[in-house]
């Protein structure tokens, strides 16, 4: 192999001993990248991925526009607000300004939207977390407890701010949304529970259980 590209290349300015490609030098890279409309499926993807996506959209894009174009063009087709979405490209986070070309989301490819919410949360100080609407809130109310170091068993809460309609099963498990509930009696998701219809419009009040004393003893 070598004998022969010695003879294809033995001109006058030929020299056998030289690299073709210099190894103290950056390589080019030249990519073709495609320009024009085309059309894209978004599905909507839920908590711990189940139940299965769903496709709720198919919209038609161009190569140079942003993913954040992308979201208002999905709130149009599902009126699912822009600021709720979250939306994902093979398993990648895609940010308002990543253009679409550049990630190589072309003709038939499939983005994933999941549909996501702030809670504040106030013990000692304010925090927040953001979520997916249709995460079990039980489960939130776990990270909460983590992020304030704390045993979520020995945590109460209560609902300051709530922006959406509470669902039947969340309202049978606390018929009267302003008392102190624990979190393992709590049923249904984020969304069910009146939360979520807002970005950054709920609130939880967080407490820590204070042991009492009778007779000595801790109960």
């Amino acid at each position: 192999m070598g004998e022969h590209m010695k003879g294809a290349l033995n001109g006058s300015t030929y020299v056998p001993n030289l690299d073709i490609v210099s190894h103290d030098r950056q390589r080019i890279e030249i990519v073709a990248e495609y320009r024009g409309v085309y059309t894209i499926n978004v599905f909507r993807a839920f908590a711990n991925d189940f139940p299965p996506a769903q496709e709720i959209a198919k919209v038609e894009v161009h190569s140079q526009n942003s993913f954040e174009q992308l979201k208002e063009k999905v709130e149009q087709q599902t009126g699912i607000p822009k600021c709720s979405q979250r939306l994902e490209f093979e398993g990648c986070i895609m940010l308002d300004n990543y253009i679409l070309g550049r990630e190589r989301v072309f003709q038939g490819c499939t983005v994933v939207l999941r549909v996501m919410t702030g809670i504040t949360y106030i013990f000692k100080a304010v925090g927040g977390v953001t979520v997916e609407v249709d995460q079990s809130l039980s489960t939130v109310l776990g990270r909460i407890a983590a992020n304030i170091s704390e045993d979520v068993s020995m945590l109460r809460f209560v609902f300051t701010k709530t922006s959406g309609a509470v669902a039947a099963n969340a309202r049978a498990w606390l018929p009267d949304r302003t008392q102190l509930f624990k979190a393992k009696d709590v049923v249904g998701s984020v969304a069910e529970n009146g939360l979520g219809r807002l970005v950054n419009g709920d609130v939880i009040q967080v407490y820590r259980k204070h042991l009492k004393r009778a007779g000595g003893q801790e109960q």
